[in-house]
């Protein structure tokens, strides 16, 4: 649940736009914001996966002012055969290599597979 309570998703924020996407569990009380390249909030993402419009799997990462770290991955097992935890770490560096070069902090610049705090 902690998921739930992280800056994911922030219910008192009045600057989110709403959601509009396509799906079986639609939910009009859930904001979602397009932040560009670098998020102007630093915190916590969902980075989506799709193969052919389908979402295949989705990367839990938190975006701090030096590095991205990938917290969780879960997945659609029919997609199982790919290897689901290397696309994602693959297609994570390739994100902090463009953050790089297109608008990060000068300080971004490492990646983290499940940073570990002690104080979590």
């Amino acid at each position: 649940s902690f998921l739930c309570n992280s800056p994911l998703y922030d219910p008192q924020s009045t600057t989110d736009s709403k959601m509009s996407h396509v799906d079986s569990h639609k939910d009009d009380s859930r904001t979602i914001q397009d932040e560009g390249v670098f998020p102007e909030v630093l915190g916590s993402y969902h980075m989506l996966h799709r193969i052919d419009g389908e979402l295949a799997m989705v990367g839990v990462l938190d975006i701090t002012d030096t590095c991205l770290s990938s917290v969780y991955l879960y997945y659609d097992p029919k997609w199982e055969f790919l290897s689901p935890g290397h696309l994602s770490a693959i297609r994570e560096i390739e994100y902090v290599r463009k953050c790089m070069t297109l608008g990060a902090p000068e300080t971004f610049h490492y990646y983290y597979m499940g940073l570990y705090f002690q104080t979590c």
